[in-house]
């Protein structure tokens, strides 16, 4: 069952499937989910502006590595949701602070390419995901 609740939260309740309890999950959200895009507009997995309480940026990048062989639009939106994150670091350098990588999954992605997570490639990478895709 969804629930939209008061509040902008989002409440998910089922029976597990392997062992029959009930689960339930809330979720804060951004505001009053925005209608989906038509074609041509960017896609947005977040409101754009504040960064995710949900993902961390490791997630988000893992979420476009997955969407990059499938679906550009998705990948390049992840990688707006892991800017978000971005803030300023020593000698000038605006990067995703070590700090902000909540999940183990998270962390192990940042292990594996750390100037991935550098503003100046974030933005490159996004932006050649949208090249490819729509040719701006």
């Amino acid at each position: 069952m969804l629930d939209v609740g008061r509040e902008n939260t989002v409440r998910y309740d089922w029976a597990c499937p392997g062992c029959g309890h009930p689960r339930e999950y809330r979720f804060r959200t951004p505001g009053e989910p925005e209608p989906f895009p038509r074609t041509g507009d960017i896609f947005r997995w977040g409101d754009g502006c504040t960064p995710s309480q949900l993902l961390d940026p490791g997630q988000w990048m893992l979420v476009a590595d997955r969407y990059a062989a499938e679906d550009l639009a998705k990948a390049a939106a992840a990688l707006d949701e892991v800017l978000l994150f971005v803030t300023r670091r020593m000698l000038g350098r605006y990067a995703v602070p070590r700090s902000a990588f909540r999940t183990e999954a998270g962390r192990a992605r940042y292990r594996t390419g750390r100037s991935a997570f550098e503003k100046h490639r974030l933005e490159s990478a996004r932006d050649g995901y949208r090249r490819e895709r729509f040719g701006v």
